[in-house]
C-alpha cells in the first residue's frame, strides 16, 4: 500500500493551504511533514476529542487544540537525540521543559497540554491506559529499543486505542543515512536533503570506503565526521523497512495499516546490486513507513 507519494496532497484546496503556511509561521519549529502527518492521522484513525500521546516530538497548543480539537495532549521527548547533533541550536529549544516522564502523576491532575523529557520506555506506571490515540512523526527511525518501546506504548493506550506512526527517511531509503548538517572547514554545509553521499552510498560503501569517498569531497576532518554520523551515531537505529514490518507483526498490537510513504521508482539497476549486497531486503524505494496499530479489547 502506498500513501502519498507527495504528501503536499494533503493540503489541495487553497483554504487549506493557506491555512497550514500561517500554522508554519506562527510555529517556526514545525514543518510540513508535521502538518501533513497530522491530516494523515486524522483522516486514518481520528482524533478529534481524542485524549493523545505524542512519542518524539512536541507539537505546540495551538495546533493540536485549534486545528484537531484533542481532547488532551500530551508530547515525550528524548533530549539525548538533539544534544547527539553536531549543532543543537538546529532543533527546537526544550531547555524550559522541567517535566521528566518517569516522575509523572496521573494524567487527569495535570494541564490537558505538557511535554515530557524522556523515552517512551520511562513511560510511568500512570500513563497506562490513559490514552485513545498515540502520535508520532519523524521518530521511530531513532528508535533503537523498538519492541520495548512498543510494549510501553501498548500500555499508555486504553483498549480500542490506535497508534499512528509515520517516518521518513529510513535506514534503507536512498538517503537514510540522516547525515545532519555539518559544516566544513571550506564553508560547505552538508546535511541528508543536501549531502556528497550518492543515493544509497551508505548501503554500498564501508565505513572506510565511505571515508575515502568523501575526503575526495571535503577536508579529512569532515569527512571523519560524517562516517561517524552516517554509521556509528546512536542518532538513528539503522533499521530495514523489513525490519520495522517484523516488530509490528510481532508485538501485540493489531496491525491496520501499514504503507509505503514518498516511495521512488525505478532504480532497477541499483536495485540488483542492494538486493546483492544485502540479500535479507528488498524494500529499498520506500522512503519510509506509514503505520496504524491498534490495541484491541
Amino acid at each position: 500500500m502506498t500513501i502519498m507519494g507527495d504528501m503536499d496532497l494533503v493540503y489541495n484546496d487553497p483554504q487549506s493551504i493557506e491555512k497550514r503556511d500561517i500554522l508554519l509561521q506562527e510555529n517556526k519549529t514545525l514543518t510540513h511533514y508535521h502538518l501533513d502527518a497530522l491530516q494523515i492521522a486524522k483522516t486514518v484513525c481520528g482524533l478529534k476529542g481524542q485524549r493523545v500521546l505524542e512519542v518524539g516530538g512536541s507539537m505546540p497548543k495551538n495546533v493540536v487544540f485549534g486545528g484537531h480539537e484533542v481532547a488532551r495532549w500530551f508530547s515525550v521527548e528524548d533530549f539525548d537525540y538533539w544534544n547527539e547533533l553536531p549543532s543543537h541550536s538546529s532543533g527546537p529549544h526544550y531547555d524550559k521543559v522541567q517535566n521528566v516522564l518517569a516522575n509523572a502523576s496521573a494524567p487527569d491532575t495535570l494541564p490537558s497540554h505538557n511535554v515530557f523529557r524522556g523515552k517512551i520506555e520511562d513511560l510511568p506506571i500512570a500513563f497506562h491506559g490513559q490514552f485513545d490515540r498515540i502520535f508520532s512523526v519523524a521518530c521511530f527511525e531513532h528508535v533503537h529499543n523498538l519492541g520495548y518501546a512498543l510494549e510501553k506504548m501498548w500500555d499508555a493506550l486504553c483498549p480500542g486505542g490506535k497508534l499512528f506512526s509515520l517516518f521518513t527517511p529510513i535506514w534503507s531509503a536512498h538517503d537514510g543515512h540522516h547525515l545532519p548538517e555539518i559544516t566544513d572547514k571550506q564553508g560547505n554545509t552538508y546535511k541528508f536533503g543536501q549531502s556528497p553521499i550518492p543515493p544509497w552510498g551508505h548501503l554500498m560503501m564501508t565505513p572506510p570506503e565511505m571515508f575515502s569517498y568523501l575526503c575526495k569531497k571535503t577536508d579529512s576532518e569532515t569527512a571523519g565526521k560524517m562516517v561517524y554520523y552516517v554509521y556509528h551515531s546512536p542518532h538513528i537505529n539503522r533499521l530495514f523497512a523489513e525490519n520495522y514490518v517484523e516488530y509490528f507483526s510481532s508485538s501485540k498490537f493489531k496491525t491496520q495499516l501499514i504503507g509505503d510513504a514518498a516511495p521512488m521508482t525505478g532504480q532497477e539497476e541499483t536495485l540488483k546490486i542492494l538486493r546483492k549486497l544485502h540479500p535479507r531486503y528488498s524494500k529499498f524505494l520506500s522512503n519510509g513507513l506509514v503505520v496504524v496499530l491498534e490495541k484491541k479489547d
